[in-house]
């Protein structure tokens, strides 16, 4: 619902400095009633109990309104294009690495160095990881084929 209401205030007629004065708002005031209503009803994650869902409403938010002005109040929009590619394909992202380990696939390209990275395995087969989703996302953009629901 809280995003639901970020878009409608992305999508208004409003001015972009006034969409994020009133993001950055938004953000602020979600985080601060967050993190007061975590006196009484705790922020646990695995519950996504009520102080929980407000903080990282905030956060988002505040992420929101930071991109908005960078992306498209400045127009800096060429170092976005890899969050492009993610954000136009997102589902099909959540629903592969629902379904595939892509560490495994990953591990072809970086499997045989665990002896030389030590504490920096697990990072680097995530990292490994990563880019395989992200290539595939790439080829779908670059196909045009986009999962849309």
């Amino acid at each position: 619902m809280l995003g639901a209401l970020g878009g409608q205030l992305l999508r208004s007629e409003k001015k972009q400095k006034s969409k994020v004065f009133c993001l950055l708002t938004a953000g602020i005031g979600c985080l601060t009633l967050g993190l007061v209503w975590s006196n009484w009803f705790p922020i646990i994650k695995n519950l996504w109990t009520s102080s929980f869902v407000l903080l990282t409403a905030g956060i988002s938010y505040l992420l929101l309104a930071l991109f908005y002005l960078i992306i498209d109040v400045y127009g800096f929009k060429k170092w976005a294009f890899g969050l492009v590619v993610i954000g136009m394909n997102a589902i099909a992202a959540y629903m592969a690495t629902m379904l595939f380990d892509f560490r495994k696939i990953g591990n072809i390209f970086v499997g045989g160095l665990e002896e030389r990275l030590g504490a920096w395995n697990g990072f680097v087969q995530q990292a490994a990881a990563f880019v395989v989703i992200w290539l595939i996302l790439f080829w779908m953009y670059r196909k045009k084929s986009f999962i849309k629901i």
